[in-house]
């Protein structure tokens, strides 16, 4: 009897049988940990990689807009020093 319960199972203090999990569910459980681990490091790695492009397309458009207001600047109102230019307001012309 002892041999026939070592090949199904264990027995515990009280002589109770202990059920082994099966191959089954032990590799459920180790695909399952594997696919979500995965899946949680790619769905990080995304957003990392669209924040970082967010950024950088916002950092570009802002410098564009930066540059063309120099250049606005440069070319029609620097003539004058910019303090003159703020006191006569001449950005309302």
């Amino acid at each position: 009897m002892k041999n026939l319960l070592k090949q199904y199972g264990d027995l515990d203090i009280d002589g109770e049988m202990i059920k082994l999990k099966s191959i089954r569910s032990n590799l459920l459980k180790n695909f399952l940990i594997v696919i979500i681990s995965t899946i949680t490091i790619l769905d990080i790695l995304t957003i990392l990689c669209l924040k970082g492009y967010y950024y950088k397309s916002t950092q570009n458009s802002l410098i564009n807009e930066l540059e063309s207001s120099i250049n606005f600047y440069q070319k029609y109102f620097s003539n004058k020093k910019l303090m003159e230019n703020i006191y006569d307001n001449a950005d309302v012309l």
